[in-house]
């Protein structure tokens, strides 16, 4: 298994009941290249240029889709006219990223995850503060783990709500605040 007794001690204990499990520790796999065009070393150069816990990390892996009005772009996949003009070298937008090279980096200052078992894992592992936005299936409980148990972030929306609703800019930028910068920052 990926993860080690330390982690979910309980449940290895429960698994192996039913079946026989070893819990190997944390997989830290060497990252693919992506064949988008986009460098390893254009995101972190990127990263490189800016002040230590400046950067929020966004990363919602490759399965989950985001409700089109939850997006800030367009169906066709192309953003806003003049988003990246706006944006300028305040943000960096990259079809693949070596994530736990970003999350290790000193400039990051957060992780908003859609808490799939990777993501947690390596947010678990490099201590980034998380804002939790789980989607579906195991990510609900992962999420409950890395907020509730682990207490390394907090959870945008309560499991169940995510289908039903849009997460304002005002709600997404009052749980950064709360991981980043209030008394309960992690």
């Amino acid at each position: 298994m990926d993860t080690f007794e330390e982690l979910e001690d309980a449940v290895t204990q429960n698994m192996s009941k039913i079946c026989q499990i070893r819990p190997i520790g944390l997989l830290l796999k060497k990252p693919i290249p992506s064949t988008s065009g986009v460098s390893d070393s254009d995101c972190i150069e990127w990263l490189d240029s800016k002040a230590l816990s400046s950067v929020v990390y966004v990363c919602f892996g490759s399965i989950v889709q985001l409700k089109q009005q939850q997006k800030t772009y367009k169906d066709s996949g192309v953003l806003p006219e003049g988003f990246l003009g706006k944006a300028g070298d305040q943000g960096k937008l990259v079809e693949w990223s070596p994530q736990e090279q970003v999350l290790a980096h000193p400039s990051v200052a957060c992780f908003v995850t859609h808490c799939g078992w990777n993501s947690t894992m390596e947010a678990l592992s490099s201590g980034v503060p998380v804002v939790a936005f789980p989607q579906f299936g195991d990510q609900v409980t992962n999420a409950k783990l890395l907020v509730d148990v682990f207490k390394v972030g907090v959870c945008m929306c309560r499991s169940g709500e995510v289908e039903n609703r849009i997460v304002s800019r005002s709600e997404l930028e009052q749980c950064l605040r709360e991981v980043t910068s209030s008394s309960k920052a992690v």
